[in-house]
């Protein structure tokens, strides 16, 4: 548990409010307590009459008191009886700052984000229609690595880099805080004091940081599944109608009368064989009477010769 609260509602409050948004008590006549339930107007009363401190670790340890830290362990209160237990048992079960802060995937600002962006696109239609349903368990655990990729980076630019490629990496500027300034006058830690301010936002700029990363993940992996959902919802329509035209045709197939297809195949390619094979007989008989008249020819032509030969022998014979 982290920051002050007020002592009549116990709702968080910033520690230098001077009075309660929730229930409007004056923090001018009691101050704000801590989450041990010490006032924080003592307890800054108190770090400031220390004399073994500077004024810089003055102001170091009342920034730490007004974030959340446990005065008890900083050695500037008393515990109560029973406390120390219950101190140790809290703070087994702090978790990290997404857990504690932000339940990713609940986000209704990151949804009224992403409807905002997707409405105008054709993946709206499959989402308005149920076809796409991000609340699946596959979509919540492609985000949820999607958040661990963003948090690596967030590692490795706050200079924990154990474990990580140094080379692939080496892109990533490293957040250092500057070098630690004083004031000349008062000693006071100047970076400490600045760093304070930011630390009490911090919590709900990492809160912002994790709505933008649901935000973004989910539009892009909803663009995505729309495109193949789409490309499926296309395959399923071209095989559909294929089933469609099997069962027609097998139907078809089935009524069909070979009988009759042979009566009417024949009835179409009749005419047109006999009509080839008379041609083809009209060839060969003007062949075969070409080839019979070809051999009367050549015998009358023999047998002429022959008369002439044997005359020219008779009438050498009578000389």
């Amino acid at each position: 548990m982290g920051g002050v609260f007020c002592p009549k509602c116990e709702s968080s409050v910033e520690a230098t409010a001077k009075f309660c948004l929730g229930c409007g008590h004056d923090f001018t006549t009691e101050g704000a307590i801590t989450s041990t339930g010490h006032d924080l107007n003592q307890l800054k009363e108190v770090i400031r009459q220390r004399e073994d401190l500077s004024m810089a670790e003055k102001f170091d340890m009342i920034a730490k008191v007004e974030e959340g830290a446990n005065p008890i362990t900083l050695g500037i209160a008393a515990a109560a009886v029973g406390e120390e237990d219950f101190e140790e048992e809290s703070d087994s079960k702090k978790s990290n700052i997404f857990e504690e802060f932000y339940s990713f995937g609940e986000s209704e600002a990151a949804k009224h984000a992403v409807r905002a962006v997707t409405r105008p696109t054709p993946a709206w239609g499959l989402l308005d229609s149920g076809k796409l349903n991000l609340g699946q368990k596959m979509y919540r655990e492609a985000m949820s690595v999607g958040l661990d990729a963003s948090t690596q980076i967030h590692t490795v630019a706050s200079g924990e880099h154990d474990d990580i490629d140094a080379e692939a990496m080496r892109a990533i500027p490293v957040l250092k805080p500057p070098t630690r300034s004083f004031c000349p006058k008062c000693g006071s830690d100047i970076h400490a004091n600045t760093l304070m301010q930011w630390r009490k936002w911090r919590d709900l700029s990492n809160e912002v940081l994790s709505i933008q990363l649901e935000a973004s993940m989910e539009a892009s992996i909803i663009q995505v599944a729309a495109h193949f959902v789409s490309e499926v919802e296309t395959l399923e329509k071209k095989l559909k109608q294929l089933k469609k035209d099997h069962r027609a045709a097998k139907k078809k197939l089935d009524k069909l009368d070979v009988e009759e297809l042979r009566k009417s195949i024949e009835e179409e390619i009749r005419p047109e064989l006999e009509k080839e094979i008379r041609a083809e007989l009209g060839i060969e008989a003007k062949s075969a009477a070409k080839g019979r008249s070809a051999a009367g020819t050549s015998k009358a032509k023999t047998g002429a010769s022959k008369g002439r030969a044997s005359s020219a022998t008779k009438s050498k014979a009578v000389g």
